[in-house]
């Protein structure tokens, strides 16, 4: 797949031994504020990816609005759980199988119906 992420226009940077560190959370926290200060500062605007990426989920409330951001969903996993919040800030997400999109979408309305029964009966 690298390859496909190699050109003239095309800057890639390996974080991950400062990202991935549970034990060092501290140097994700700095990172985000590096990486998100290097996109939004670009003159032609980027678009950004993300493939199910912690970091990523995290990076995307500090991107600037006018920011694509998409991310690719290969299956309902921990992940499917940890983006809800950040579902906001994507403008587009592929699933690479109708599997992955009718799992993601029965998680999705379980979620809301727990959340509408919890508010109900102020379980909140």
């Amino acid at each position: 797949m690298l390859p496909f992420f190699k050109g003239s226009n095309i800057t890639l940077r390996e974080i991950s031994t400062y990202t991935d560190n549970k034990f060092k959370y501290w140097q994700n926290f700095v990172c985000r504020g590096i990486v998100a200060h290097y996109v939004n500062s670009q003159r032609k605007v980027p678009k950004v990816f993300n493939g199910q990426c912690n970091f990523g989920y995290k990076l995307s409330p500090h991107l600037n609005k006018n920011i694509k951001q998409v991310e690719l969903i290969h299956l309902l996993c921990s992940f499917s759980y940890i983006r809800i919040p950040f579902l906001p800030f994507y403008d587009t997400t592929v699933m690479i199988s109708q599997d992955a999109i009718d799992a993601h979408i029965r998680l999705y309305k379980n979620i809301v119906f727990l959340l509408l029964i919890s508010i109900r009966y102020n379980l909140l």
